[in-house]
């Protein structure tokens, strides 16, 4: 049997790459596609 467990918190849309500097941990996951490479969201993530 496998077990998948989900964050507890999702953020999405704008002021959302904001919020990640808030957050406590050391581990976060983006998830996005061409868009977000295309728009500067990566770059800026970094």
């Amino acid at each position: 049997m496998a077990r998948f467990i989900t964050p507890r918190d999702i953020y999405y849309g704008r002021g959302a790459l904001a919020q990640l500097r808030r957050l406590e941990g050391r581990r976060t996951v983006l998830v996005g596609g061409v868009m977000g490479k295309e728009n500067g969201f990566l770059q800026r993530a970094e």
